[in-house]
């Protein structure tokens, strides 16, 4: 699951374009910005490299948070970044800026127990929501309990029956939205119950790893889809070397350049250096060395050995084998055919038992196909069984009423019409 490298040239991208008041804009040369300043920092705190630079970032956010909030607005993602950024690192000496803020997210809440874009905008959103709880719980403060269960319950009520939109209850609910609002609800109530099964069927049916728009009043926000999408997954389950997951990490190493990863769509931004880096560390964070090699290699030689699927037979013992299952039911069919040819009465054309001696040979014959079968029911429609002994028994009972079998009574009948 390496990417080090990759993450590596990242970094040095970033550091590179870090601007001199200590922040980060959205693309080199652009205006520092709190959230891609958070975004950086992030990334280049998974490395042990940058301490100066990680310094003078902090230093951007703790300088201008509430500058930004007066003048540019009280846009709750303003604060929950900054948050992010200060909690990435537990060593930092900033209890009492984290707290201030927590606090102001707090209070920040609307009456329905959600948030909005804004401070207590009376229009609570899934993702803003989202974040303001992320931040309120990782920040490990006890005493905004109240308002985390109060923003669970308001997440959990806008649930529809697949999962989550960011466009409201009433809409057709997203695999990026659900599994940003399932992130969310399992970071604080768990899924002991299974109770996001539904929202896991959801986030499986994403088709494309691109941005999904949240539409604003006079704007989009882009959220992109594996930067919550891939986290999501494997928290729910899905192991780091899923064909889900193969199929993002194919998709993002075509988002390669020089410095990192672009945009899906192709820029180069602090941000999409973020959103490929959320969903790789997600995958190197769930991926156990000791543990899932070994997993890949089993799960690709029981592959082998099940396409086509092979029977195995007396493994304990010295005559044990292995068989295609195609030849194992092909066996199991000839039997049946026999038997039932000798139910009819069609041996006797290579033959010359008697017609007394259809039924207790067909049920011999029939014996073993019955064994095949129920030692490997799998492979086999359940209705063969019984259609094959209808037939033999119907054969039977024909013998019995008329005193001949169905081949001796159609030999009867070719010969009747021959002398017409």
């Amino acid at each position: 699951m390496g990417y080090h490298e990759s993450l590596q040239k990242a970094a040095d991208w970033i550091q590179n374009h870090q601007n001199p008041d200590g922040g980060w804009g959205l693309a080199p040369k652009q205006a520092s910005s709190l959230v891609n300043t958070a975004e950086a920092i992030i990334i280049l705190r998974r490395l042990s490299f940058y301490s100066r630079e990680i310094e003078g970032g902090i230093n951007f956010i703790v300088n201008n948070l509430g500058r930004h909030i007066t003048t540019n607005g009280p846009w709750i993602r303003y604060v929950a970044f900054s948050l992010m950024a200060i909690n990435s690192d537990a060593s930092l000496d900033l209890i009492d800026f984290k707290k201030e803020w927590v606090i102001w997210l707090a209070n920040s809440q609307n009456d329905d127990g959600g948030w909005g874009h804004a401070q207590r905008d009376n229009d609570s959103q899934i993702y803003p929501t989202c974040l303001a709880l992320l931040c309120i719980q990782n920040s490990k403060l006890s005493e905004f309990r109240k308002n985390v269960e109060a923003g669970t319950k308001f997440l959990l009520e806008k649930r529809s029956v697949e999962g989550w939109s960011f466009e409201g209850p009433n809409k057709p609910a997203t695999p990026t939205a659900t599994a940003l609002a399932t992130l969310a609800c399992i970071e604080i109530v768990g899924d002991s119950n299974g109770i996001f099964k539904s929202a896991y069927r959801k986030i499986l049916e994403i088709s494309h790893w691109l941005t999904e728009a949240e539409h604003q009043p006079g704007t989009a926000w882009l959220h992109c889809s594996y930067q919550w999408i891939i986290p999501a997954m494997l928290r729910l389950g899905e192991a780091p070397y899923s064909v889900k997951v193969a199929d993002f990490v194919r998709t993002v190493n075509h988002q390669q350049f020089d410095g990192g990863w672009t945009e899906p769509g192709g820029s180069k931004t602090i941000r999409g250096q973020f959103w490929a880096f959320s969903a790789l560390a997600a995958i190197q964070d769930n991926f156990d060395p000791a543990v899932h090699p070994y997993r890949i290699d089993s799960e690709r030689n029981q592959d082998a050995l099940t396409e086509p699927t092979f029977v195995h037979l007396k493994v304990r013992s010295k005559l044990a084998i292995i068989l295609p299952a195609k030849i194992y039911r092909t066996a199991a069919y000839c039997i049946l055919i026999i038997a039932v040819l000798t139910s009819l009465g069609g041996h006797r054309s290579i033959s010359l038992l008697p017609a007394s001696a259809d039924f207790l040979i067909a049920w011999v014959i029939a014996f073993p196909f019955w064994k095949l079968v129920k030692s490997r029911e799998s492979l086999f429609p359940v209705w063969i069984i019984k259609v094959g002994a209808m037939i033999i028994a119907g054969a039977q009972i024909i013998n019995f009423m008329f005193g001949n079998s169905i081949f001796d009574i159609s030999k009867f009948i070719k010969s009747w019409i021959t002398s017409i």
